[in-house]
């Protein structure tokens, strides 16, 4: 379980793994460098970015089975790993849900996929054109997806929480997902979430990085919660689109860190959430949980673990 009597805080992670596009193998070995460093800096909740697993200009290659299936064994890879630890981590990939593809992320612990996250809002502008190969997370019909001989809980509406401290509970929203004027983090913390967790690969343009900035302190402000915001490196950058591999950790207003942008190895950033403070300053707002906007989540409890001190 997590332990708030640490003075209420919790650790969390943002993720930037080096990477190759369409090299799952190579992507998934990076990735689990980072978990193991995550687990020797007791981060509880570590993000990737999205399509990490994959890469997110794969292009027309997401329509070939040979990467999807590429995929899924490194995501076994990755699962079997996280077996030895306690932490979470947030990965992302390319998933078939009833013959739909979708773009997801998926929480991993103790050797288990706990929940599956498709991206509710797809991009379709500008330089973006997802649309192409995926589909809306809203649109999807199931609300559980058989991977390696288990059903896992997919959907939008999915909030994780520990089984002894379910005050500590997380939630993930996907890239374009912060962007639109009602996230769907603002329905998960209506619900309960105080960490909110982003896998995204947004590119550079001029002034972009300030932006997410804002993004972050505003939504973590609004939602009264923390933040964790994980974007795809430079490893993207094989086409006309510039990535930097922007980390960001944010609460309640407030970056407590981001990683440095345009570095080639793998970065982990790491903070501690004051988890208590984000709860009490939620039941000292009265206001916080007045809203028109329908409220609809499902509950997915962690696995249990002995409590781990912060150093």
């Amino acid at each position: 379980m997590i332990e708030l009597t640490n003075y209420g805080f919790v650790r969390v992670g943002s993720a930037v793994p080096e990477m190759k596009v369409a090299d799952c193998s190579f992507n998934s070995e990076k990735i689990l460098e980072l978990m193991e460093k995550a687990v020797e800096q007791k981060a509880y909740i570590t993000v990737f970015p999205e399509l990490c697993i994959t890469g997110y200009t794969c292009g027309d290659l997401f329509g070939q089975q040979m990467l999807l299936c590429a995929a899924l064994d490194a995501l076994d890879m990755l699962r079997k790993a996280s077996s030895k630890w306690n932490n979470v981590f947030v990965v992302g990939l390319p998933l078939i849900i009833d013959q739909q593809l979708f773009n997801c992320g998926l929480v991993l612990q103790q050797g288990h996929i706990l929940g599956v996250v498709p991206k509710r809002y797809i991009p379709n502008y500008n330089e973006f054109y997802e649309k192409r190969w995926f589909r809306e997370g809203r649109d999807l019909s199931v609300d559980s997806v058989r991977l390696f001989g288990q059903d896992i809980p997919c959907g939008i509406d999915l909030i994780f929480q520990d089984k002894n401290t379910p005050e500590a509970s997380f939630a993930i929203e996907l890239c374009e997902d912060m962007w639109m004027a009602v996230p769907p983090s603002s329905i998960h913390a209506l619900n309960g979430a105080v960490i909110l967790c982003n896998l995204s690969a947004s590119n550079e343009i001029v002034g972009k990085h300030e932006y997410r900035e804002i993004l972050v302190k505003s939504q973590s402000g609004r939602c009264i919660a923390a933040y964790v915001y994980a974007s795809a490196g430079v490893g993207e950058s094989t086409t006309d689109l510039v990535f930097g591999g922007h980390g960001i950790i944010g609460e309640y207003g407030s970056i407590l860190g981001q990683t440095q942008r345009f570095r080639k190895d793998s970065q982990l950033l790491t903070a501690d959430i004051d988890v208590c403070k984000l709860i009490r300053e939620r039941v000292n707002a009265t206001s916080f949980t007045q809203t028109d906007l329908p409220r609809k989540s499902r509950k997915i409890q962690l696995l249990e673990v002995p409590p781990q001190p912060i150093e």
